[in-house]
């Protein structure tokens, strides 16, 4: 990494700043200040065709042409390539092969000095969850990096059975696809989208200079804007800068989860939660009798994604139902769906479609089977079934989460990994209290009782 080249082609091209590239001692490169600036100042300026988008990547002709072999395939049409090309569906696609390829292929680009200064495959091997997915082990975020990497690897294949051994895309290695896709997401800009045909393209974008900017929600003192010439960092209206301070962007209000997920850190303290999601599907067995297998047929039908959700929720107040421990709706409209088991039926017509039945009433969404749920004499039932369910599941998860926490090490990973791991296991704890008090509560419920001494 030449950071003094860098400098030089950015000054070269037309980027002007009064800021200098410095290493921090807890993110790598950062931008500070050369002096004191007033608020409302451009500290970096950068011009319009240093903004890296995927209309740009695909100039470069060497490049390009394989990519769009593995477009036109991909929508099965010779038509309009470049166009769909540059649609905002393909533009993460696109600059993560320029990126390969600027990288690993062709390194004397016009591009080369900026993509010198990328982190590399060593350093995401050692600091990104993806290249670590043992580190998230037990955590809600460990399917999504599952799923995430099961993607990024169909998404590979599918791109390299598209070519020919003289396309230099035979070449890569699933490893560059995957710090690309590292690269792309800690790094890229929404920069909002132009129309092109009546298709809208170049929504997203690499810029040099402007990702050596770090997060700060707290403590940003920089803002992004665009002018008619490309891209300005400005301080923000009433904040000066001192010399020698950082200049710090931020990237938004994100949680921890995401943050970890696509830019590799977290923030301590974070006042966005994480959500909480746990997998949908163990809570149906196949193996068991009953109406496992047409509930889940039927979810699928309406769409319904595999996981539960819980938002955490800030209020110390007694909780007295799912809604107030954070469960969203969807999550405990699924749940009453799975604790069901009187009343119930499934007709498969000729075409394999599921209709449901409860009580002999079509259920067409998941509105109308809360509302029919909650008419049900035995709704305190289900909904006791419902809360023993969840806090088997979520005591598993928690058991999970401790274990890997019990495992940690030393390195820079873990370090970020563990904020997000204790604040998912404070989250669990809460919601397993909160769990606990509901069931408590619904096992002295009259209907309750008097259904147990039935049973």
């Amino acid at each position: 990494m030449n950071i003094s080249t860098f400098v030089d082609w950015s000054k070269e091209k037309g980027i002007s700043t009064t800021a200098i590239v410095k290493q921090t001692p807890y993110a790598g490169y950062g931008l500070f200040a050369k002096k004191n600036v007033p608020d409302s100042t451009p500290v970096v300026t950068i011009p319009e065709h240093l903004v890296l988008t995927s209309r740009k990547a695909l100039e470069l002709t060497m490049f390009s042409k394989p990519v769009l072999t593995y477009i036109s395939h991909k929508y099965d049409t010779t038509e309009n390539i470049r166009i769909l090309a540059e649609n905002v569906e393909n533009e993460r696609l696109v600059l993560c092969l320029f990126l390969i390829y600027c990288k690993f292929i062709e390194t004397s680009t016009y591009w080369s000095p900026y993509i010198d200064i990328l982190p590399t495959i060593s350093f995401f091997e050692d600091n990104h969850i993806l290249f670590n997915p043992e580190y998230i082990a037990g955590t809600s975020l460990e399917s999504s990096v599952r799923s995430k990497l099961a993607s990024l690897h169909r998404e590979f294949d599918e791109i390299k059975n598209t070519q020919t051994q003289e396309s230099w895309i035979s070449n890569i290695q699933f490893e560059m696809y995957l710090w690309a896709d590292c690269v792309f997401w800690s790094r890229v800009v929404g920069i909002g989208g132009d129309e092109k045909e009546g298709e809208q393209v170049s929504d997203m974008a690499l810029i040099p200079f402007f990702d050596f900017a770090n997060h700060s929600l707290e403590k940003s003192n920089i803002r992004w804007q665009l002018n008619n010439k490309g891209i300005d960092l400005v301080t923000y209206p009433g904040v000066t800068v001192d010399k020698g301070e950082e200049l710090l962007l931020s990237y938004g209000s994100k949680p921890n989860e995401e943050l970890l997920f696509l830019h590799g850190f977290c923030s301590k303290n974070n006042p966005e939660p994480s959500r909480l999601t746990i997998p949908l599907m163990p809570f149906f067995s196949p193996m068991e009798e009953g109406y496992n297998t047409p509930k889940i047929h039927w979810l699928k039908q309406l769409g319904i994604k595999p996981s539960l959700t819980l938002i955490p929720q800030p209020n110390n107040e007694e909780i007295m139902d799912l809604a107030q421990c954070g469960w969203n709706f969807e999550s405990i409209v699924v749940m009453y769906f799975v604790a069901l088991e009187e009343d119930i039926d499934f007709i498969i017509d000729d075409d394999n479609k599921f209709t449901f039945q409860l009580m002999g009433k079509s259920i067409q969404s998941l509105e109308e089977l809360e509302a029919s749920v909650k008419s049900l004499n035995i709704f305190p039932v289900i909904q006791l079934r419902a809360v023993v369910l969840l806090l088997d599941a979520l005591e598993y998860h928690y058991r999970a989460n401790t274990t890997s926490a019990e495992e940690s090490n030393n390195s820079l990973l873990w370090k970020q990994v563990s904020v997000y791991c204790s604040e998912e296991r404070s989250t669990l704890e809460k919601t397993i209290q909160s769990l606990s008090n509901i069931r408590d509560i619904l096992m002295k419920d009259s209907t309750v009782l008097s259904y147990l001494n039935d049973a």
